[in-house]
């Protein structure tokens, strides 16, 4: 089984990635570990990664850049949480306000669900908010067991919200 667990920075993929790992045994690839630079270039991104999956077996494929490139995998998960948690999350973590607010408009466009549907097709997409990374990763069991899940989300009012106090609206 080859996984890969993408998503907006924040939502939780290394977490879940590092539990599934315990839990099942396998190997877990970041994709921090495949780009070799800070600013990305995703042709050499995508031979490095899919060099290491095109044989891989029981393997986890960790990242945001893992939406940007189609590679062999037999499931795909996009972890997903509201806007205004991310942010967050992601200030918590010393994030300069300029990248918070990058990846909140990523999420609430639904950036890397589309790009990877574009990628993979039929992909999974998983609500991390509210959750722990224990509960996700569970739910993630499932879909590497045969599971399909596929959980709406619609940021809208949120994102909304957001813009309109960040500029100093209401």
């Amino acid at each position: 089984m080859r996984l890969i667990i993408t998503g907006t920075p924040g939502t939780g993929k290394t977490s879940v990635a590092g539990i599934l790992s315990r839990r099942l045994g396998w190997r877990v690839i970041h994709d921090k570990d495949l780009a070799k630079r800070r600013v990305v270039d995703l042709r050499s991104f995508r031979a490095s990664a899919f060099n290491v999956l095109r044989w891989a077996r029981d393997i986890i494929a960790e990242g945001h850049l893992f939406c940007e490139v189609r590679l062999p995998a037999d499931a795909v998960v996009v972890l997903r949480t509201r806007p205004d948690v991310l942010a967050e999350r992601l200030r918590r973590r010393g994030y300069p306000e300029r990248k918070v607010w990058e990846n909140v408009e990523a999420e609430a466009l639904d950036y890397c669900l589309l790009r990877a549907e574009e990628k993979y097709g039929q992909v999974n997409q998983v609500d991390t908010t509210g959750r722990t990374a224990e509960e996700t990763a569970r739910i993630v069991e499932r879909i590497v067991r045969g599971a399909h899940v596929y959980e709406a989300v619609d940021w809208t009012d949120v994102f909304m919200d957001m813009l309109l106090n960040r500029r100093g609206g209401r």
